[in-house]
């Protein structure tokens, strides 16, 4: 039996991405699926080769671990695979990428219900 935190981690995730999530299609090869994201950010302190530091930023995409299933497997995501965001008018696409020395997921939650998916934008795509 799911206990009173395990549920109310459910019902928040579902809450945020229907009320700020998008669409997208995660790519990994010939294989893709749609599914729910929120976008989000990740700020990464580094150094520069000089000595200085240095702030990078890493675009997000917050989604259900659940949903995440290639070619029939649920699994997790992995350096390369690609995101793509918008229509055919207006996409983008992001590859997954790690995040500051760190792989390039981590779980948001205890329950691991939801993924934080670290990753750059690649190719703006607009057509006219």
């Amino acid at each position: 039996m799911a206990s009173l935190l395990e549920k109310s981690t459910k019902l928040l995730a579902k809450t945020m991405l229907r009320s700020a999530g998008m669409a997208i299609v995660y790519r990994r090869g010939i294989h893709a699926v749609q599914l729910m994201a929120v976008p989000g950010r990740t700020l990464i302190d580094d150094y520069s080769l000089d000595g200085n530091p240095q702030t990078a930023i890493a675009d997000d995409w917050i989604l259900p671990a659940a949903d995440l299933v290639l070619d029939g497997v649920e699994t997790l995501p992995k350096d390369g695979d690609e995101i793509d965001v918008g229509d055919d008018n207006h996409r983008k696409t992001y590859r997954v990428l790690p995040a500051g020395g760190d792989r390039c997921f981590r779980f948001v939650d205890q329950a691991r219900n939801l993924l934080r998916t670290h990753a750059k934008e690649i190719r703006p795509k607009v057509d006219a």
